[in-house]
């Protein structure tokens, strides 16, 4: 104790030293504050402390002027000091939540007690539930038998009942099976024998055949039907039945026919001229992943190729759908590509590749050595994932043992617009319909395209009415045409028209397009198929690309839905989409006629049989007629004193030059007719040359002897010999009575000379440079030939023209539809007039190709000039519009080919 400063005479505690003893150890007081029981402080301290914690002296900020560690201190110990008095208002609460949390124990115990017995009674519920929804069930079960059998029972009393005299009719029936089984050797060979041989014969025929087998079967003994025969065996009424709803006859020969086709093991060759056998069978689509499954690494792949099919596609999709596309190599044969092709096959053993030799045929002299490497193919060595695919056309250096031993595939182009439309669609599947950036404008232009293609493919049939030049677009032209379309709709905002057009047409089937006239075709035939209301995903009106309106633009979304909409398309396609007039039809039909007659014609024995003239005698008597007809060659000399050279007159020349090619064909006929003539009677050998010669006298052709020296001409040799002495009496009358007032153009060997020689006369007599000079024209609707009494002061009349595709309007001063059923109509007489510095050609006007056959098609001679085409005529389109005509092939010739 020490003596209190503030109070004299009292005392206070004296904490110094123990403070001193305290805090020498500073580890020890920390420990001792960390540790401290703050929940059980005695009263006592507190009492002690509470003078303090009243001293204004004994805060935490009046100690901090004097030491910062009491400060600390301080702050504990006034800290301590709250604590247990906010102790001491919590600790009754502490004891009462005691208390509680003891009763809600032993109320939660009773509750689990209570929930235990109440899941028993439900347990026993459930139980006594299930027990009864057995019972219920059982007892419907039971009540369903009952019924069920009740009803059985009724049915039994009626059926047997109402059976009760098919007894005899059954017996009767077993019977008739029992006769008919035994009869099954003879009547099946009666059927097996109608399929196998009487396909080709007459209805006639087929029945004395039918009866000449049954007899063969008396004879034999077999037991056979009387009266068997195919339809009696192996007729199915119902299948009948829905074949003449298709529209097959219901007569016997058709039904016999239908059987064969159905029932026949191997494919049966149909001629159909009908054409009911299109509305039953349709090609199988080309399955490159079956003949791919039916394959082994040692068995090479070969595809016999077709002109106009390429297998290329089809193989990439399938190596690209077999994870193979990044494993694929190919090659294509040829001259110094037989190592190369050998390492590849090599890589593709050791590497499990696949290998493409294109073009086998090509390469004749590495076939050997090609036989001989697949030969060495060892199952052990070969790795299992390679294959060798083989393309070649039809080829006798082929190796027979490839051949025979591998997978033989053939691919050929579809017969006819929806077969064409039909394949294309079969390369596109649902994922590739909706690859695109703009789905529905890609479908439209997709059916556009591929039903363009299909157009220009079938068109080919029309002969030179559809092309000048009978091309072999593929199906890679279109899978190029396509890509590209996609392309374009992806990348740009504005689907450019005129670009994928030009593309498609003077790029990627432009390639094959040599003809200038074919070009412009081709060109004009696209903007039917690609134009902006074909891509419109949304139009206000269906999109016809036919003026019937059968081919539309269809709104399709899937494969499905685009083969189903082609296969309401017609198997025959009118002429009108292929933009023709109907009378091409005839076209088609006359061309196919001429090529099935030609090949009767080469069939044709050489022999005679009967009592009739013998074949030598009928070539003699048909030489020795034509000579006997010959007209004079011309005298030259004559010709070239009585018309002179003159420089402002080339038609002298004209007719000079035309006396010179009539004589040098004249030359030729005489000469080789006399040969002909002594051989026949066996006077000279019967070489080569005139062979030809009376073999094409004998069918009726101008022998190949004389079309070497002669005009282009399609005539049979009758109408030919009759249109050369019309030809030789025009230059005759030239000669004798004068330059013409008019001229048949027909009667010109060469009618370019003749078209340059009035165009010289024009520039000489003006002094103008015959580069500046070109022709106008003008139907002379109004003109007859007869009528004509002088020639016009500038230019030519001319005539001689037909007009195919189309007829002149003389009334409408134009081109006019033509009538039906007439192909070729004659052509007015036309004033061709030369004018320096001509405007261009009139927009609205039709520039009408002039040709001297109805082939079109020429090759270019030693002149410069084709050996067909002669010019462009400028023609009024009349009311249609000139794409109208160039699509339907409208021109002009100087000669029929009749």
């Amino acid at each position: 104790m020490v003596a209190d400063p503030n109070k004299i005479g009292k005392k206070i505690p004296n904490y110094w030293d123990p403070g001193k003893k305290l805090l020498n150890d500073p580890t020890k007081f920390l420990d001792s504050l960390m540790t401290f029981d703050k929940d059980n402080i005695p009263q006592k301290v507190i009492d002690k402390i509470d003078p303090y914690i009243e001293l204004e002296t004994f805060t935490p900020e009046a100690i901090s002027k004097v030491s910062k560690a009491c400060t600390s201190i301080c702050m504990w110990a006034r800290a301590m000091h709250m604590y247990h008095n906010v102790a001491l208002g919590v600790e009754p609460k502490r004891q009462a939540l005691a208390a509680a949390q003891q009763k809600l124990e032993k109320t939660m115990g009773e509750l689990k007690e209570a929930q235990a017995l109440l899941a028993e009674v439900e347990r026993k519920i459930n139980e006594l539930e299930k027990n009864l929804a057995a019972a219920n069930k059982k007892k419907d079960e039971l009540a369903d038998q009952v019924q069920q059998c009740t009803a059985r029972l009724d049915r039994a009393e009626k059926l047997i009942g109402g059976l009760g005299g098919e007894k005899t009719r059954w017996q009767e029936t077993v019977a008739s099976l029992g006769v008919a089984l035994n009869n099954v050797i003879g009547d099946v060979s009666v059927a097996a024998a109608s399929i196998a041989y009487a396909g080709v014969f007459t209805p006639v025929f087929r029945t004395a055949l039918n009866e000449m087998w049954a007899q063969s079967l008396v004879k034999l003994n077999l037991p056979h039907t009387s009266g068997a025969s195919l339809t009696s065996v192996l007729m199915d009424p119902v299948k009948v039945r829905q074949w003449a709803i298709y529209g097959l006859p219901s007569d016997t020969v058709s039904i016999e026919n239908g059987i064969i086709v159905t029932k026949a093991r191997r494919w049966p060759l149909m001629i159909d001229p009908q054409g009911h056998g299109q509305r039953f069978i349709e090609p199988p689509p080309f399955d490159l992943a079956a003949s791919y499954h039916d394959s082994s690494p040692t068995t090479p792949l070969i595809f016999v190729l077709s002109s106009g099919a390429d297998p290329m596609a089809d193989l990439l999709k399938l190596a690209d759908e077999m994870r193979m596309s990044k494993k694929f190599e190919k090659v294509s044969l040829g001259q110094g590509q037989g190592p190369k092709a050998e390492k590849l096959i090599k890589m593709g053993v050791d590497r499990g590749m696949w290998v493409c030799l294109q073009n086998c045929h090509l390469s004749t002299s590495w076939m050997p050595k090609m036989e001989q490497i697949i030969e060495q193919f060892s199952p052990d060595q070969v790795h299992k994932d390679f294959r060798l695919w083989l393309t070649s056309m039809p080829s006798p250096n082929f190796p027979v043992a490839v051949l025979q031993n591998g997978v033989k595939m053939t691919l050929e182009p579809p017969a006819g617009l929806k077969a064409n439309l039909n394949r294309a669609f079969l390369r596109y599947s649902d994922d590739d319909l909706n690859d695109c950036a703009k789905p529905a404008e890609w479908k439209k232009m997709l059916f556009g395209m591929c039903l363009f293609h299909a157009v220009i493919q079938d068109r080919r049939k029309f002969g030179a009415l559809g092309w000048n030049i009978r091309y072999e677009f593929t199906d890679g032209d279109l899978g190029v045409c396509n890509t590209q379309i996609r392309m374009f709709l992806n990348d740009y905002e504005n689907i450019p028209f005129d670009v994928i057009r030009f593309l498609c047409t003077e790029i990627n089937y432009g390639g094959r397009v040599t003809d200038d006239k074919d070009r412009r075709l081709i060109n004009n035939l696209i903007t039917t198929f690609i134009n902006v209301q074909a891509a419109n995903p949304e139009p206000e009106e269906d999109v016809t690309f036919s003026p019937s309106g059968v081919y539309i633009s269809p709104p399709c979304t899937s494969q499905k839905a685009f083969l189903e909409h082609i296969a309401g398309y017609p198997i025959v396609p009118k002429p009108e989409i292929f933009g023709l007039h109907d009378n091409a039809d005839i076209t088609c039909d006359q061309n196919m006629a001429m090529d099935m007659f030609a090949s009767v014609l080469s069939l044709q024995p050489r022999a005679a049989s009967g009592g009739g003239k013998s074949r030598e005698e009928q070539i003699g008597d048909r030489c020795k007629e034509i000579e006997e007809t010959l007209p004079k060659m011309f005298d030259v000399e004559n010709v070239q004193n009585a018309y002179p050279t003159d420089y402002n007159q080339s038609m002298n020349t004209v007719l000079s030059q035309e006396c010179i090619r009539y004589n040098g064909l004249l030359a030729v006929m005489v000469k080789t007719l006399a040969e002909s003539q002594k051989a026949l009677k066996g006077l000279v050998a019967m070489d080569a040359v005139l062979e030809s010669i009376t073999d094409a006298i004998f069918l009726n052709r101008v022998p190949t002897k004389w079309e070497s020296k002669a005009y282009p001409s399609l005539k049979p040799l009758t109408g030919w010999t009759a249109d050369l002495f019309r030809r030789l009496d025009f230059i005759q009358t030239w000669i004798d009575k004068g330059v013409p007032t008019s001229y048949w153009i027909s009667g010109f060997f060469f009618p370019q000379a003749f078209l340059t020689g009035t165009l010289q006369n024009f520039a000489r007599a003006n002094q103008y440079p015959i580069d500046t000079i070109s022709w106008d024209f003008k139907v002379m609707d109004d003109l007859s030939v007869s009528a004509i009494k002088e020639a016009p002061t500038s230019g030519c009349y001319i005539y001689g023209l037909f007009m195919e595709g189309a007829q002149w309007n003389s009334e409408a001063h134009g081109i006019d539809e033509s009538r039906p059923k007439e192909l070729y109509t004659e052509f007015p007489v036309m004033w061709l007039t030369p004018v320096k510095d001509r405007p261009p050609v009139d927009e609205k006007k039709y520039l009408c190709p002039v040709y001297k056959t109805l082939l079109r098609a020429g090759t270019l001679s030693t002149t410069g000039h084709s050996t067909n085409f002669v010019m462009m005529v400028e023609l009024s389109s009349g009311e249609e519009a000139k794409e109208h005509w160039i699509n339907r092939s409208v021109a002009l010739f100087t000669a029929l080919s009749y």
